[in-house]
């Protein structure tokens, strides 16, 4: 499976930075703003982060996949992947740099972070199948899911790790927030994560042409099966 080890190392990084991001803006927006303690917060309710957050961030990011996968099929799964982790890495950017922009700091990281899933899966899967001859698809897709969900076990870990280190009392002692450093580094931290991402996708061998349903890799392979899908798609080229 050495084919898959650079588009799974890019899905990886670029999964740990998008999840955990996300949980950072909800725990961002929820904590009430202390002066001195908790510049970033809106102490925002639930109802108000689903309106201003979760709505944009999921709306687009259902929209996002048609449009995902039609730039896999006419450019390559590797733009898709970096208009993913490049979105990704624009929203960190936002949330890292406006420290007291309020509400439209968080709704605009959200649009960011709603823009990165559609494209970050769609393209992940393509680059998988572009990597991989399709006797082993079955295989590679299973590693790519196990390294998404280590990712995003890993990313939360850390980010969660750091934030507690960093919380502090407020209102006298009857809440516990996470204060500004721990927001500070943990974006930093995945900002990082990004940054490889964005390095690696650039440098894969695969998914720099259109997305062909996995017949590259089998022509790599020297494993090519004749069928109508691959006859079709061969005088077609």
């Amino acid at each position: 499976m050495w084919w898959a080890k650079w588009p799974l190392l890019a899905a990886g990084t670029g999964m740990f930075a998008l999840t955990a991001g996300t949980t950072l803006l909800s725990e961002m927006v929820r904590i009430p703003h202390l002066p001195g303690v908790a510049e970033r917060g809106l102490g925002w309710t639930a109802l108000e982060f689903a309106l201003y957050v979760g709505a944009p961030c999921g709306l687009i990011g259902a929209l996002t996949g048609l449009p995902a996968g039609r730039v896999c099929r006419r450019y390559s799964p590797r733009v898709a992947l970096l208009t993913a982790v490049l979105a990704t890495t624009a929203g960190l950017v936002v949330l890292l740099a406006g420290r007291q922009g309020g509400a439209g700091v968080a709704v605009t990281a959200a649009v960011l972070q709603g823009l990165a899933p559609g494209f970050f899966y769609t393209s992940a899967n393509n680059l998988l199948i572009e990597a991989v001859p399709m006797a082993q698809q079955s295989i590679g897709t299973s590693l790519l899911y196990m390294v998404l969900g280590v990712a995003n076990g890993i990313g939360s870990a850390v980010v969660s790790t750091i934030t507690a280190r960093h919380t502090r009392l407020a209102r006298g002692g009857q809440e516990v927030v996470i204060g500004d450093t721990g927001f500070e580094v943990s974006f930093l931290v995945l900002l990082a994560e990004a940054v490889v991402s964005v390095v690696l996708s650039p440098l894969m061998r695969h998914g720099r042409a259109p997305a062909s349903g996995g017949l590259h890799a089998d022509r790599e392979a020297g494993d090519l099966r004749r069928s109508p899908v691959a006859d079709g798609q061969e005088q077609a080229a």
